[in-house]
């Protein structure tokens, strides 16, 4: 048995800081650690330094158009953790982390795997502080399980597109183990720094519009709870879930990201017109609108049809979410 971990990573400070919670997470579970550092990347980056270790390779991919992202280069992950020899693959992004009972439990689990078997464990969504996740059942973020390690069976493989699998080949009810939350769970710091996911999330919006060809009103639609919370019920986590990860580690999550976005949004409208992203509903971002209105003399402006659309979306919201709310 040979496991490794495999981490497509985008190489900005925040991804970074991330990054070194979850290896921290995962260093006692793995035989091996792969980094596939995306665009871009600075092979002499003195911050990768907190990563030489025997245990972890890193790689570099080159992209022809940075400015346009697909998806995380998962294809050529599971390839390369398959040169390895790699016989069970964690697949966790960079701002994901296992919880402590996993840690001690994992062998319990992994160890009975048959190829094709994938381990599913609960997602918690860290809401706005690294200590607190949501767990209201009204939420499109909690109650989820996912699939975050998977026993090879040298066949199934991945995509690259949107909304590739997380793990490769389907999920069935037989090749699926799923594990109590208190035994073991995975962590996600994405919501924690809350500007940061709010900049990001406009920006899949822009490559949906851009790669996927979805229409605007059907993005606005698919991305509604990135910004509009929906009033979240939060629970502390328990505080032995985390005491594998150092304190420290944590408060580098909240580092502000405004520079870095700014640089990709400017590209990004330099080399596509800002209009064609009009009718996204991202501009209630204060970063955003300024950088619109600094290119067009004029701020950005729903048209009408887009207006109606959104209503009647926002009318069956209401109504769903009041009846979920009367369930609970």
């Amino acid at each position: 048995m040979k496991i490794i971990a495999l981490y497509p990573v985008l190489q900005d400070k925040l991804n970074i800081n991330f990054l070194k919670i979850s290896i921290k997470s995962i260093y006692e579970i793995v035989d091996e650690i792969i980094i596939l550092f995306d665009y871009p990347n600075d092979k002499n980056d003195l911050i990768l330094k907190n990563f030489e270790d025997k245990k972890i390779y890193r790689y570099f991919l080159e992209k022809k158009n940075p400015t346009i992202r697909t998806n995380a280069p998962v294809i050529e992950l599971l390839s390369l953790g398959r040169k390895h020899n790699g016989s069970h693959f964690i697949f966790l992004d960079t701002d994901e982390a296992f919880t402590y009972p996993f840690v001690k439990n994992y062998n319990n689990y992994i160890s009975s795997m048959k190829p094709g078997d994938k381990i599913m464990l609960k997602w918690l969504p860290m809401w706005k502080n690294h200590s607190m996740y949501r767990v209201d059942k009204k939420s499109i973020w909690s109650h989820i399980y996912k699939d975050f390690i998977f026993c090879d069976n040298l066949k199934d493989n991945l995509s690259n597109v949107f909304g590739y699998a997380r793990t490769p080949g389907n999920i069935t009810k037989n090749n699926t183990i799923y594990i109590d939350e208190a035994e073991g769970a995975v962590m996600h710091f994405q919501f924690a720094n809350w500007n940061n996911f709010q900049l990001k999330q406009a920006w899949n919006m822009c490559q949906h519009l851009l790669i996927e060809k979805m229409s605007e009103p059907a993005i606005n639609r698919m991305f509604f709870y990135t910004n509009f919370e929906n009033f979240p019920k939060l629970k502390k986590i328990n505080t032995d879930w985390q005491s594998h990860i150092p304190h420290e580690y944590f408060s580098d999550i909240y580092i502000d990201t405004k520079e870095f976005w700014f640089i990709k949004f400017n590209k990004l409208f330099q080399e596509n017109s800002i209009k064609k992203f009009e009718q996204l509903n991202i501009w209630h971002n204060t970063q955003l609108r300024d950088l619109y209105l600094n290119l067009c003399n004029d701020y950005p402006k729903m048209n009408v049809k887009n207006k109606f659309f959104f209503f009647l979306f926002l009318i069956k919201e209401f109504l769903k979410n009041f009846y979920l709310s009367i369930k609970q």
